[in-house]
């Protein structure tokens, strides 16, 4: 399947290697061309515009770190102008449920399927083909994208026909995430403080009641206290995906008070110059 991917960031560029081992045809699209580099010498192409990399794609991925850089690819970057009708935009960012909305129907008046297909997993999840992905869109136009999805995903999971119900979930998914990572941070700082052991209470926890991999993932990076490693997600991102969460809950009258607890430490990292460290610096322990 000749695939247009844009955007080539921690995740995307893992989820295009893993795109192209699967036999898929990449013609990619980057700010920068270095960070092509690795997937160029195994064949995949190098677009110098968004246009350009679109023209003739039967699937046009986009893995993009906000809104204004998915917009700026669609409108300045001329994407959306080349998507051929019968084409399929599968929106793999974490973006507003609002602009999902907006863009199938300004896809659908140019007879381009739009889909909804953000990811749960972090970096390693997708360099083994294990992410969770999410759908939202048209049966047919989702069909389309599933050889891609197989390449990627442990599982997909369908949210229905609209493609803002997939980047919903997405947001709401982050926000219960970045909660958990903050309430774990907080339970290992009380123990560390307290004399016991943060590696003795993460075992005792994620040997009995929070068993999911998620606990015992982000808690040996929280006990580690290491936020100079390589950012699998950043603080920066992790305060935009929470204030997406916020921004639709607003927009239907519903709030989410916790949000803004975690929201008012990652707005601290962000003031220290903390933007690029892994989001687990919201769990630094207060004591030495």
């Amino acid at each position: 399947m000749k695939i247009a991917w844009l955007g080539l960031g921690n995740m995307g560029s893992v989820m295009a290697a893993r795109a192209l081992a699967a036999g898929h045809e990449l013609v990619l699209y980057n700010r920068t061309r270095k960070k092509a580099e690795g997937l160029l010498e195994r064949g995949a192409r190098f677009a110098e515009t968004p246009g350009g990399a679109v023209t003739g794609a039967e699937l046009v991925v986009t893995m993009l770190a906000d809104d204004a850089a998915l917009r700026d690819v669609l409108e300045a970057g001329g994407a959306l102008d080349a998507m051929a009708p019968d084409s399929v935009h599968v929106s793999m960012s974490t973006i507003s449920p609002a602009l999902a909305q907006e863009l199938a129907a300004r896809h659908a008046a140019r007879r381009v399927g739009f889909v909804g297909a953000p990811v749960f997993g972090r970096p390693d999840a997708a360099a083994a083909g294990k992410l969770f992905v999410l759908t939202g869109g048209d049966p047919a136009a989702v069909s389309r994208a599933q050889p891609l999805f197989e390449a990627l995903a442990q599982k997909v999971l369908s949210l229905g026909p609209a493609p803002e119900a997939a980047h919903l979930t997405k947001v709401l998914g982050n926000f219960m995430l970045l909660s958990s990572v903050k309430a774990l941070a907080e339970a290992l700082d009380v123990a560390h403080s307290s004399g016991l052991a943060p590696q003795a209470l993460l075992e005792a926890l994620t040997g009995s009641v929070f068993s999911a991999p998620f606990y015992a993932g982000y808690g040996k990076l929280l006990v580690e206290q290491n936020f100079d490693r390589p950012a699998a997600f950043t603080v920066g991102l992790a305060k935009k995906d929470l204030d997406l969460a916020v921004s639709a809950a607003r927009r239907v009258d519903a709030p989410l008070p916790t949000a803004m607890t975690v929201l008012d430490k990652l707005e601290e990292l962000l003031g220290a110059g903390s933007a690029q460290q892994d989001v687990t610096a919201i769990g630094r322990f207060t004591k030495p």
